[in-house]
């Protein structure tokens, strides 16, 4: 009897170490201005979701549930590392605007973030709740549960996964900040051709004024398109994930 009550108290632990891992890394749910005791509440609300879908043989131990742990993480950063792409993209357009040295104070980490960079953070977090992207992230976790058992997860094949998130990250945030930083490098070359033909012209003083006008422009332009990109990725990162288990 105890055999058996310390096996179901192992498996159930096991299963509450994957999804505290998730729910601790995931965009939006696992921002800090969540309060720690209803993170865990989640936490536990879904293990107990998930407990009937696992298997009765499972492997027990602390290695396995510091594995469960490492699993849950890695998969919720996959799909953070897309809205982390956003601020980076916006942190590369204040510095090529000029707005480098403007911050604000993040109050999701305290600490100080560029103002475009905290404008996508939180525009493609919000594109990314209401596209359904935490919904996908835990049913993707209770998905895990019967595709992969808890009790040891292949950290080879997380290596493997995190293989194509990684460069994929690179490529997102590329292919995101590039159209407004060429647009920018336009502006600077008209102003420095400007300053050479037209020494009269005070550059340094219409210069930021036309970066500021232009950046404006070009962001009604790409902003929506850029925000969808992002929770796109969240989406299919987090997907991708899950489904590099599923085989």
């Amino acid at each position: 009897m105890s055999e058996a009550y310390s096996f179901l108290t192992w498996k159930f632990a096991l299963v509450f170490c994957r999804a505290a891992g998730l729910v601790w890394a995931a965009p939006v749910i696992g921002s800090p201005m969540v309060p720690a005791p209803a993170r865990a509440a989640l936490s536990l609300f879904l293990a107990l979701a998930a407990y009937p879908l696992v298997p009765e043989s499972v492997a027990a131990g602390p290695l396995a549930a510091a594995g469960e742990v490492m699993f849950g993480l890695a998969a919720g950063t996959a799909a953070r590392l897309a809205l982390e792409a956003a601020g980076f993209v916006g942190g590369v357009w204040d510095v090529q605007a000029g707005l480098g040295m403007a911050n604000l104070l993040d109050p999701a980490t305290g600490q100080g973030v560029s103002l475009l960079g905290g404008l996508l953070t939180f525009g493609s977090a919000a594109v990314f709740v209401a596209g359904g992207g935490v919904e996908t992230v835990l049913a993707g976790l209770l998905f895990s549960f019967e595709a992969l058992p808890p009790g040891g997860p292949p950290m080879v094949s997380v290596a493997e996964v995190w293989l194509r998130v990684a460069p994929a990250f690179f490529a997102l945030a590329v292919s995101s900040a590039l159209p407004v930083v060429l647009v920018l490098l336009v502006v600077d070359a008209f102003l420095g051709i400007t300053g050479r033909t037209a020494p009269q012209v005070n550059v340094f003083s219409i210069g930021f004024a036309l970066r500021l006008a232009v950046l404006f422009l070009v962001l009604v332009a790409v902003l929506p398109h850029v925000l969808h990109a992002v929770s796109a990725a969240a989406l299919e990162w987090a997907t991708e994930f899950w489904k590099g288990f599923a085989g």
